[in-house]
């Protein structure tokens, strides 16, 4: 684990340097951001058995806004998101209790031109996750840096339909990663 984080973070750092040495060297051209906020909801279905004890499904909630949005045929956002999940269950008497809180930048590159019915993208993002645990009256919280990688679609009617798989991080005797399905509604 440790190192993926610094795998991770060595291409954090490489893709920074490219970022910053482009952005000397020439203007990326942007579009103008119509709608530049969506919220999802929906289900998160954690991977880890320990996880599952709180519930083989949670629920899942996010917050995206877009900063930038490249103009070519093929358009690049990049943006922020808050990432939301929950869930909790009595088992034998004890009450398990598992969640999630993620923010940080993330991008979408779109295979389609804008203004199509239906543009599927595909992303990621970075950031900090707050992951907790709680197994009857011991509490465990923790912070790491995860991340997440995400596919989905936008309709020109406003609405969304994504998939996801988060990893957070781990809390107690287990991780927290897993899969999400929203769907949702840029404004």
């Amino acid at each position: 684990m440790k190192f993926m984080k610094n795998a991770l973070l060595a291409v954090i750092a490489v893709a920074g340097a490219v970022v910053s040495a482009n952005a000397q060297s020439a203007t990326v051209p942007s579009a103008k951001l119509e709608k530049p906020i969506t919220v999802k909801l929906g289900a998160y279905f954690p991977q880890s058995g320990s996880s599952k004890n709180a519930g083989s499904t949670w629920f899942l909630a996010s917050v995206n806004y877009d900063v930038l949005k490249t103009a070519s045929a093929s358009p690049i956002t990049v943006g922020a998101y808050l990432d939301f999940s929950a869930a909790e269950k009595s088992m034998d008497g004890v009450k398990y209790k598992r969640g999630f809180l993620g923010i940080g930048p993330q991008g979408k590159y779109y295979f389609a031109k804008p203004g199509a019915t239906v543009t599927p993208y595909a992303g990621a993002g970075l950031g900090i996750y707050f992951v907790n645990g709680k197994d009857g009256s011991d509490s465990s919280t923790k912070t790491h840096i995860g991340y997440k990688l995400l596919a989905g679609a936008e309709f020109a009617q406003g609405f969304v339909g994504e998939l996801s798989y988060h990893f957070p991080g781990n809390v107690r005797d287990g991780n927290v990663n897993g899969f999400g399905v929203q769907l949702g509604y840029r404004f």
